[in-house]
């Protein structure tokens, strides 16, 4: 019987809860918890439709969740060339656990596709970023091009970066790939698999909105939830550091992957294909700059 689950962590707005909500939808289907599970908002809450229970559902997430494999070597400070900080993504290769492999596996690939193309430092021209994508949307495992296609759009003449994504999965400095594979560790030992310790807190405070006092969390969420980035007017006071739940920033980017780009164009036009992008208009001027 299918049993209704209320994330009263997942409501509308901001952006990140809106896109944490799909995330977990998505994960449940796409990793067989439950393939026939629904879901909708409620009374501004998330509510799942789902064959499993609430305690299966925490499970999962805890010990059987498999990343998606986010990488992003045409982005810089990825670890992908020498002058990088390597740290991060060298636990990733060096993990044992199996819920890594597919990002081990990814990871290996890419960097393969870099070396091929003698690549020292991230490409700056948009021709050599192109270069590169296209070589791992051939060559990456299939759940690794679901992040190309949310974040990038090859087309004829050109690389496209669909605007939800930032600048190919960048917000500034602010580089989403690196950031993901920095809260993972967070919440996962990269060698046995297992749950770290303050994992349980912060998954149903993310899930289910519970308060957890003294837990100190810090990290970017750029222009998914800007009051969770800090600073000027954040807290009472003259400002406050970030907060943000590290199940939140890797659910939100689970969810985004929902919204992939895809390239267009009109019947009978000679002009080359654009991309086309879920809930997104391309702005005209009107009136007068004056």
């Amino acid at each position: 019987m299918a049993e209704t689950i209320i994330l009263s962590g997942c409501s509308p707005e901001p952006l990140s809860n809106y896109l944490k909500a799909l995330g977990v939808l998505r994960l449940i289907v796409e990793q067989k918890q439950d393939v026939t599970a629904k879901g909708c908002w409620k009374n501004d809450y998330f509510t799942l439709i789902t064959n499993i229970s609430t305690k299966h559902l925490v499970d999962f997430f805890l010990q059987e969740y498999k990343p998606t494999p986010l990488v992003a070597p045409w982005n810089g400070s990825t670890g992908f060339y020498p002058k990088d900080n390597k740290k991060t993504i060298e636990s990733i290769i060096n993990s044992r656990t199996e819920r890594l492999a597919d990002y081990r596996e990814t990871i290996t690939i890419a960097q393969v596709q870099v070396d091929k193309l003698k690549l020292v430092v991230q490409p700056k021209e948009k021709d050599d970023k192109k270069k590169l994508v296209t070589r791992l949307r051939n060559n990456l495992p299939e759940k690794a091009v679901k992040w190309l296609d949310t974040c990038t759009l090859i087309n004829t003449e050109d690389l496209k970066f669909p605007p939800l994504t930032g600048t190919g999965g960048n917000d500034g400095n602010f580089e989403f790939s690196r950031t993901l594979m920095q809260q993972l560790q967070e919440l996962i030992d990269f060698q046995t698999g297992e749950p770290k310790e303050n994992a349980n807190l912060l998954l149903q405070a993310s899930l289910f909105n519970s308060t957890v006092p003294g837990l100190s969390f810090t990290g970017k969420i750029g222009q998914f939830n800007p009051i969770a980035a800090g600073g000027a007017n954040a807290a009472p006071g003259y400002d406050a550091d970030s907060r943000v739940n590290p199940w939140d920033y890797i659910l939100m980017l689970e969810g985004i992957m929902l919204f992939t780009s895809s390239a267009t164009r009109r019947y009978e036009q000679s002009q080359s294909s654009d991309f086309a992008y879920p809930f997104t208009v391309r702005p005209s001027n009107v009136g007068y700059g004056s």
